[in-house]
């Protein structure tokens, strides 16, 4: 099988480069502001610290690795991912920002998913009057940009002794709710039968919890709930993201994360023979520097 790499269509670009250059902008001015209030002292101090209302700040970018399954509807039919021969993990770019004072959590973070495939089909299959038989050579293209603001704070939270002299086990549990969108460009092709294409913009409203474990002050585990849904006429859509691992800081301000997330989705626009649906997943391992401010 062999793969062409495809830029991703200008709305997608648009929507990439919005989400990006809003976290980015968000970093940023939390970087200038604590920059600000950690250069001042005394009477100085005071008034910088009552600017910056002691915000700090943890920039992740990350690479995951997800592989893609599920269905892929045109009109009255579904193409199977798998059968496509289109499910191999591939390496995106994911980033995640996050500013903190006391128990508020502010956290925004955004990936690209982007693959443009020459492949044959390993099983009959047909949607939209467009059909293959096993074997048959196929084209299938799938541009998935996400990105997501949420609001949180910590609702419980408690410090344990840990083994060993001035060693602290953290556990801390925090709620979150905020908007997470989704913009879609997919496409099947067969070189004598034509194309079925479909594309849209989603935007759900979500709400999850996030566990994190501190252990022996350098080390520590977490585990990200989240669900979401936007039911609305034959435009709809709804979520369920799990993102699981373990973190380790080697300095104070500068770790690593290795862990897995999964991603569970189903975008539908329209209905009838004007169906476009995507209801599956993507699953995979990531890694993750965590940069600390």
């Amino acid at each position: 099988m062999s793969m062409r790499t495809r830029m991703p269509s200008g709305r997608v670009r648009f929507v990439c480069h919005a989400a990006l250059s809003a976290v980015m902008m968000a970093a940023a001015s939390a970087r200038a502001g604590d920059v600000f209030e950690r250069g001042a002292s005394g009477a100085g101090g005071q008034v910088a610290g009552a600017l910056t209302g002691g915000w700090r700040l943890s920039l992740e970018p990350s690479i995951w690795a997800p592989g893609l399954g599920g269905d892929l509807g045109f009109g009255a039919g579904d193409f199977q991912v798998e059968r496509l021969r289109v499910d191999d993990a591939r390496a995106s770019a994911l980033l995640r920002v996050q500013a903190r004072r006391g128990d508020l959590v502010l956290d925004a973070s955004g990936f690209v998913f982007s693959f443009d495939d020459a492949t044959r089909t390993d099983a009959v299959q047909s949607a939209g009057g467009l059909a293959f038989a096993a074997g048959d050579p196929a084209r299938v293209r799938f541009d998935l940009v996400s990105a997501e603001l949420t609001v949180g704070a910590r609702v419980w939270g408690v410090s344990l002794p840990g083994p060993g002299a001035g060693r602290v086990v953290k556990i801390g549990v925090d709620a979150f709710g905020g908007l997470r969108a989704y913009s879609l460009d997919a496409l099947v092709g067969s070189p004598g039968g034509g194309t079925r294409s479909g594309d849209g913009l989603w935007v759900e409203p979500i709400v999850g919890a996030r566990l994190n474990v501190d252990l022996l002050n350098s080390a520590g585990f977490f585990l990200t709930l989240d669900a979401g849904a936007m039911p609305i006429g034959d435009h709809t859509s709804t979520s369920f993201d799990i993102v699981t691992g373990i973190q380790w800081r080697p300095l104070r301000l500068v770790g690593v994360q290795f862990g897995w997330r999964q991603l569970l989705v189903d975008l539908q626009d329209g209905d009838g023979a004007g169906r476009f649906e995507y209801d599956g997943a993507l699953a995979g391992l990531f890694g993750s520097v965590v940069i600390r401010f």
